[in-house]
This record gives structure tokens, C-alpha cells and sequence, in this order.
């Protein structure tokens, strides 16, 4: 969502709810956070401990669907 103070983005789950997430927001059964809301994606990190026990730090990346994108231009 543009044009407010704070970037913001609306997910969708697979049930079909909709929830309005900013960066810091928690997401997803791992414990991720939001880390950014760019034009077309957001970006979620994720702390996970590898096969020797250290924790390593991943980034899912949630792109719009292309269809949606245009749906709404």
C-alpha cells in the first residue's frame, strides 16, 4: 500500500483471509518477521538451526502473481 507513512502489504492465506502486515510483522509456522515491502513482494526472514545445531539465518521472498499485477494496473 502506497502513499501512507509506513509501507504496508496485504497477504492472503490458504484459507483465503487477507491480513495487512508491515516490516516487524511475525509470519509463518517458522517464526519469521517481515524484514521488507517492496513494489510487487515482500520480503520474510526466518532464523532456522541447521543439521549441526547453529542457526542460520533464510529469506522467503512472496511475489505477487504477475495475473494479479496486471488485474490491477
Amino acid at each position: 500500500i502506497y502513499g501512507s507513512p509506513r509501507a504496508r502489504a496485504v497477504l492472503e492465506d490458504d484459507a483465503g483471509l487477507g491480513y495487512i502486515v508491515t516490516v516487524g510483522t511475525p509470519i509463518g509456522p517458522n517464526g519469521g518477521t517481515v524484514h521488507a515491502i517492496e513494489r510487487g513482494r515482500v520480503v520474510v526472514r526466518e532464523a532456522n538451526q541447521d543439521y549441526y545445531g547453529e542457526m542460520q539465518v533464510s529469506e522467503v521472498v512472496l511475489e505477487l502473481d504477475e495475473a494479479d499485477e496486471r488485474g490491477k494496473q
